[in-house]
């Protein structure tokens, strides 16, 4: 009977060894980075960098300064355009095919890369342009604020420069965000008094709602978080408040305005993104981050294992996660501005088998970074003048 009792002693213990050694392991294929981020070139401009672009897979890379200039490079780093206007370049977008480039200054250029000419030059008197879209089938969408009234005018345009369509949105007295699809089919408008228009690029309002609950302002936080995809399906987050309580609500709506289902989330959420095949939608809370299928069923939801998300970025196979260190944000100095510290960490993970892929560090006050829809490739932009280009390697381990 003793024996017997030292066995199954022993064999428990064994059970919990093997457990603990699987346990280690599976964290270790997980969390470990299969490959690493190899620097391919650099350069350092004598100007401050004040816009960057890079097409879809990393084939071309562009540069803004506040002087003016434009620098287009291969991913090789050869550069192979460079061109100056006389305001500062306050944005970049590449073409779909990659050949031009729009140029924001005050006004929106058509540069051709091969040719290094201006294809034309748009703009409309007594009117800032707001924000730029580019669509898929090669025209583009302009918002222009009034310099004179709160008018705000969007106008679509195709690749040659020629208005297509041109309205003004509804009337609105308080700040509002302003999203469109990938294809130039749909508007949709959230304002800060919770008002909702969902706009077909003709000018014509699908429909328009209030949020209910309404939102909850916040002083160093936006009062929502939205994105649209091309079938034109919104997913609106935000924080809400109900019996003096506050919380944080995902609502998905179809393109007739119909809410298909909403889920009630426990941390503060600071970023939504849907994937480029609007198939699913990543939401990003301080503490994890969770895709949903567009039916509202879960396809992942990972917490940061002791880290306060920075950002995240949903790619078609991989997801990209930005964090900050909790122990660094409990034990550091907070200024009057509650700033964040210094240092973050950046991981690209597959969205398969939920390993990942690489990770680098990231100074994150002066640091930016665009990374490709592959994740092969990651540019960084090193404020104020430096651009570093990295290509990623798979790094077999040894066994």
């Amino acid at each position: 009977m003793v024996n017997n009792k030292k066995m199954a002693a022993y064999r428990t213990v064994v059970l919990l060894v093997t457990a603990l050694f699987c346990f280690a392991y599976l964290s270790y294929t997980q969390i470990m980075p299969e490959g690493k981020l190899m620097l391919k070139w650099q350069n350092q401009f004598n100007q401050y960098i004040n816009a960057f672009a890079m097409t879809p897979f990393g084939h071309r890379i562009s540069i803004g300064t506040a002087e003016g200039d434009v620098f287009v490079y291969e991913e090789t780093g050869q550069l192979i355009c460079q061109k100056t206007f006389s305001s500062p370049v306050q944005e970049l977008f590449f073409s779909s095919n990659g050949q031009e480039l729009y140029v924001k200054t005050y006004n929106l250029l058509l540069l051709d890369i091969k040719n290094n000419s201006v294809i034309w030059e748009k703009f409309k008197p007594n009117h800032y342009i707001e924000k730029v879209w580019t669509y898929r089938n090669g025209n583009i969408g302009l918002l222009f604020l009034s310099k004179t009234n709160l008018e705000y005018v969007f106008m679509l345009i195709n690749s040659k420069g020629h208005t297509l369509q041109e309205f003004n949105l509804p009337e609105m007295y308080d700040k509002f965000e302003p999203l469109c699809s990938d294809e130039d089919n749909y508007l949709f408008i959230a304002s800060e008094s919770n008002d909702l228009y969902h706009m077909s690029l003709n000018g014509m309002v699908n429909w328009f709602s209030r949020l209910d609950p309404p939102s909850v302002k916040s002083n160093d936080q936006p009062s929502f978080w939205l994105d649209i995809n091309s079938n034109g399906e919104v997913c609106l987050a935000y924080t809400h408040e109900q019996f003096g309580k506050k919380g944080f609500l995902v609502v998905y709506y179809n393109e007739a305005g119909d809410v298909l289902w909403q889920n009630e989330i426990k941390q503060p959420i600071i970023h939504v993104q849907f994937s480029d095949d609007g198939k699913k939608v990543m939401v990003n809370t301080m503490e994890e981050f969770i895709i949903f299928r567009t039916n509202g069923s879960i396809l992942l939801n990972r917490d940061q294992w002791g880290y306060y998300s920075l950002q995240a970025h949903l790619m078609p196979t991989s997801a990209m996660i930005g964090f900050y260190s909790k122990y660094l944000i409990q034990n550091m100095q907070w200024s009057s501005n509650n700033e964040y510290p210094n240092k973050a960490m950046l991981r690209l993970m597959s969205l398969d088998f939920q390993k990942t892929k690489w990770q680098k560090r990231l100074h994150y006050r002066d640091q930016y970074f665009l990374v490709s829809s592959d994740g092969r490739k990651y540019l960084e932009i090193i404020k104020p003048d430096t651009i570093q280009l990295y290509q990623y390697q798979y790094v077999p381990r040894k066994t």
